[in-house]
């Protein structure tokens, strides 16, 4: 069975995911949506004469099976609610809605409805994951980690100009903490669950823009601190540290250049810095197996949407702390 899918979007992250979805097979690019006819015709280019959209309804009736949305932020929730009630799966970018309330309704009509509905999270399904969680564990007892997701975002220099992109506004669902937080917050209860304790701060741009932030969860085990900024871009990368040794990892999104080093202070390689459209063909396969394998894949796909649900809720209580507001 081929999946028929559609885009919407046409950033770097949408031409790099169907990259990743053709090194998946199974998907095939049906069609693209662009708000604008011109941009939707240049992105499409090259792209085999796939069809370009302007319009929703014209694009949930021309037969795809299935849609990826890399929108702005704000958009996710109603667009993924808009084809979910037309009968068609939904691979949303992160994040899939704004609050925890949002993404549970999704999920609930998506289950209703027998659809697939996942966020597009790359720590989720990458294989990776678990070289990542067997070092951690090799490390013997953890007693503290940091981890740390600064990249300095090519929109800066527009913010600064007097210019309000997307990915910066609160009011669009975006700033620091909604567009990076998920990609250290995601990991954390992945492998320490749920903290006793969450402390959160952000550094402004103005009313509207968090520009970085920085979070400290309280465990039984000691304290793990969260960086991330758009505003700066780290060189340290993200470390694990126990009583027998560090597991060191330069990118948490692509969880790549994974060492581990021990007590001793030697290093050991264990997972490279993988090609960006290697580790979105990850999410490509599952979400298509969760479609064309229903039964065999059920319980996995609960643990997704648990995983993305409570990366959202915590995602909620560090705005709270932060007094940060979406709208």
């Amino acid at each position: 069975m081929t999946i028929r899918y559609a885009t919407i979007g046409t950033s770097w992250i949408t031409r790099e995911f169907i990259g990743g979805a053709a090194l998946a097979g199974g998907l095939q690019l049906a069609a693209v949506y662009s708000r604008n006819e011109e941009s939707g015709a240049a992105f499409a280019a090259g792209l085999g004469g796939v069809p370009v959209y302007t319009d929703l309804e014209k694009l949930a009736a021309s037969g795809i099976d299935a849609v990826y949305i890399a929108s702005p932020n704000s958009l996710h929730y109603p667009q993924s609610r808009f084809f979910l009630e037309r009968g068609i799966h939904v691979l949303c970018e992160k994040p899939a809605a704004l609050d925890p309330a949002q993404l549970l309704d999704l999920q609930n009509l998506a289950a209703s409805k027998k659809l697939v509905c996942v966020e597009a999270l790359m720590f989720l399904y990458s294989p990776t994951r678990f070289i990542l969680g067997e070092a951690i564990e090799r490390a013997g007892k953890i007693t503290s980690a940091r981890l740390d997701f600064s990249q300095y975002s090519s929109r800066y220099s527009a913010l600064k100009n007097g210019e309000k992109p997307n990915v910066f506004s609160n009011k669009m669902g975006g700033g620091c903490l909604m567009d990076l937080g998920m990609y250290c917050v995601c990991p954390m209860l992945s492998y320490f669950g749920e903290p006793e304790s969450i402390f959160c701060s952000v550094s402004r741009f103005d009313a509207d823009t968090d520009l970085a932030f920085s979070a400290v969860f309280t465990y039984p085990f000691g304290d793990v601190a969260v960086t991330c900024s758009k505003a700066g871009q780290s060189r340290l990368g993200s470390e694990f540290i126990g009583e027998g040794g560090t597991v060191c990892v330069e990118s948490l999104s692509l969880l790549g250049n994974i060492r581990f080093i021990n007590a001793s202070g030697v290093s050991e390689q264990l997972a490279p810095m993988p090609e960006r459209r290697l580790v979105l063909s990850y999410e490509a396969r599952e979400f298509r197996d969760f479609i064309i394998a229903p039964e065999r894949t059920r319980k996995r796909l609960e643990e997704v949407c648990e995983t993305s649900l409570g990366v959202a809720v915590y995602l909620e209580k560090m705005r709270s702390l932060a007094g940060i507001k979406l709208v």
